[in-house]
């Protein structure tokens, strides 16, 4: 898509969820532990009666599935909240739903591209890339294949400078 000042959209992204891995793995155990504790009743609980039918599994039940779904809801949130807009003249970082901040660096303005990736994170394929304008740093975090990220970002910058003859 190309506007009228000649901008293209070059890439468009958000964090992966592997970002907020350890959102997923809480409500993973905690699912687990609720179903365990509709199919095996311990003994270190009684069967108390509290409110005629409900007793303290079921209760305790309801709480660690509201708890797993919280956890769900946290992730979703935080991953949705962020987006990533590269075109041939602009990085756009946006944050948050309700209330809206962006960063916006210019293209022509970016001095140095760089990802980083620890092991975790080179096995599951994503990262952080930063972008250096020598005065701003922006970090792109939790970004899918990276160094793709950063090919597409130093592109544009290469498009922008100006033409040496």
């Amino acid at each position: 898509m190309e506007t009228e000042s000649g901008e293209r959209t070059l890439m468009v992204f958000r964090q992966v969820r592997l970002k907020n891995l350890k959102h997923y793995v809480i409500m993973f155990i905690v699912l687990i532990i609720a179903g365990y504790l509709q199919f095996f009743r311990p003994s270190f609980l009684p069967a108390y009666d509290l409110l005629g039918k409900w007793d303290v599994y079921y209760l305790l039940e309801i709480l660690l599935v509201f708890i797993a779904l919280l956890s769900l809801l946290i992730a979703e949130i935080k991953r949705i909240r962020q987006e990533y807009l590269v075109t041939n003249l602009r990085i756009i970082d946006s944050y948050g739903i309700l209330k809206k901040t962006t960063t916006v660096m210019m293209a022509n303005q970016v001095e140095r591209v760089y990802s980083t990736q620890g092991l975790l994170q080179r096995l599951l394929r994503f990262g952080d890339v930063v972008v250096d304008t020598g005065e701003d740093q922006v970090t792109l975090e939790g970004v899918h294949d990276p160094k793709k990220v950063e090919g597409v970002i130093t592109q544009a910058m290469a498009s922008r400078l100006p033409s040496r003859r």
